[in-house]
């Protein structure tokens, strides 16, 4: 398993492709991916793994990607440590950039399963791309998690906590009926 230094090195040449295309696996240090996500609140706790294989079909490219690693960071409702692990599967199809095609005209395409290629194919910018947008916008330690007081800063995930709660001033009126109904 090779340790490329960037995940922007990572490139793959299609006039080096044969019929049978390549298959490789490479790590990348914790360090490379804390400067893709470039958040301090992440701690990078393993190497980024990456599996691809590249298949030339005609003159299309197929690439399919396992990308592998772990991330911990603390949870936004209760503020527990969490453990993120990174499990993505990619694939996308490459067609050969047309003569006169201009670089811009590249960019813009519609179709986010097809991607344009001159001399080589830019893997890492790809990855890059597919792991930004496929980490969660918030970290949670479960999806029932009842987070922390916003008077007190009790752990509801722990138990109760004995604050108050401020009764919403429109509804005062209902609350002094509810007590009135419950006492007799």
């Amino acid at each position: 398993m090779t340790m490329p230094q960037k995940l922007e090195d990572l490139k793959v040449a299609v006039e080096t492709l044969s019929e049978a295309g390549l298959e490789e696996q490479v790590s990348f240090a914790p360090e490379v991916l804390a400067e893709i996500l470039a958040d301090e609140s992440l701690v990078v706790t393993r190497p980024l793994e990456v599996d691809y294989t590249v298949d030339l079909d005609g003159g299309d490219v197929n690439v399919s990607a396992h990308l592998a690693g772990a991330l911990e960071t603390v949870c936004c409702r209760c503020l527990k440590p969490v453990v993120h692990e990174i499990d993505l599967e990619l694939d996308t199809l490459y067609l050969p950039a047309e003569e006169g095609m201009p670089e811009d005209l590249e960019a813009e395409r519609d179709d986010s399963a097809v991607g344009y290629y001159r001399d080589e194919i830019e893997l890492g910018r790809f990855l890059r791309s597919e792991l930004v947008l496929n980490l969660p916008l918030r970290y949670i330690c479960s999806e029932d998690c009842r987070g922390l007081c916003p008077a007190c800063g009790v752990d509801l995930n722990s138990g109760s906590c004995k604050c108050e709660r401020p009764i919403d001033p429109r509804f005062g009126k209902l609350a002094e009926l509810k007590n009135k109904l419950e006492k007799s």
